[in-house]
């Protein structure tokens, strides 16, 4: 069904949080956290039933994740106009497929380019947000958001982790206190990459996707082996797993040829692209 707020990304579908699309994903939302099991630490607060009612995802600038019309998420930014903070949270079952890191990245270049549209609840407002930069704070232990920074060009601060004050809603009625780090994108330090990333060899900076595949990739039906950086952890790990796969043929049989394959996923054009091995060199 047509809808004109919508944000295509591949198989993936974002609409504001505003929009008739996102309805019920607040209460979708509250589901999946309680269904993983990550209230504590999403929220950094101890869980009780009274406190589910009290998140709202009604606010501006968020926005709901779909694939196959279904829930898969949401992306929300907080903070002034100059500089914002992301918030990202994938459902459980659709984690490690690397659509945190699409969506997130798509909206670096948005926030960064064509600017962010703000609107209020009542839709009677709108304005469109330019940031100077994007700043996130992760909780030292995660570190698959820490890679996903990383992926999307934010840059870890030096200072120490810190002691950063979590609220379950904007009045801050319910808080709690997580040790965390610092991730940081000016404006400025984002287009001179992007520029420079256009000079490039074919081969970029990743991320590199790195599956056992079938002839055709459908990364849902695959064996999912990893997501990396830089093309040096990227080649390691390639070559470690045609050794386990190698290992792997001796005992198992497959209906289709299958391989270990490397996509590496190229944002200006919102596509992957096969790898070779030798496009790994430094």
């Amino acid at each position: 069904m047509y809808c004109p707020e919508l944000i295509k990304i591949q198989e993936l579908e974002v609409y504001p949080i505003s929009s008739w699309m996102s309805h019920g994903l607040n209460e979708e939302f509250k589901r999946a956290l309680k269904e993983a099991g990550d209230f504590e630490q999403y929220y950094g607060i101890k869980e009780t039933e009274d406190k589910y009612d009290k998140i709202d995802l009604q606010r501006t600038l968020f926005y709901s994740i779909k694939r196959n019309g279904k829930f898969i998420g949401f992306l929300g930014f907080h903070g002034e106009n100059t500089a914002l903070e992301p918030e990202i949270y994938i459902f459980k079952q659709y984690r490690n497929k690397g659509y945190g890191t699409r969506v997130l990245k798509r909206f670096v270049n948005m926030a960064f380019t064509d600017g962010l549209m703000r609107v209020s609840r009542d839709k009677a407002e709108k304005e469109t947000v330019f940031p100077e930069k994007l700043v996130s704070t992760v909780r030292v232990e995660n570190e698959f958001s820490k890679k996903m920074m990383l992926a999307c060009d934010f840059c870890e601060s030096k200072k120490a982790a810190a002691e950063f004050l979590l609220f379950l809603d904007d009045e801050g009625s319910e808080n709690g206190f997580a040790e965390v780090s610092e991730f940081e994108i000016t404006k400025e330090d984002y287009l001179k990459r992007s520029m420079k990333h256009d000079k490039q060899s074919p081969c970029g900076k990743g991320p590199f996707f790195l599956v056992v595949t079938a002839d055709e990739w459908c990364h849902d039906a695959d064996e999912w082996l990893g997501i990396y950086t830089s093309r040096k952890e990227a080649r390691e790990a390639y070559d470690r797993a045609v050794v386990w796969w190698e290992e792997e043929n001796k005992t198992s049989r497959y209906n289709t040829p299958q391989k270990v394959t490397l996509f590496e996923f190229i944002i200006e054009d919102d596509r992957f692209r096969e790898v070779s091995r030798k496009e790994l060199e430094d």
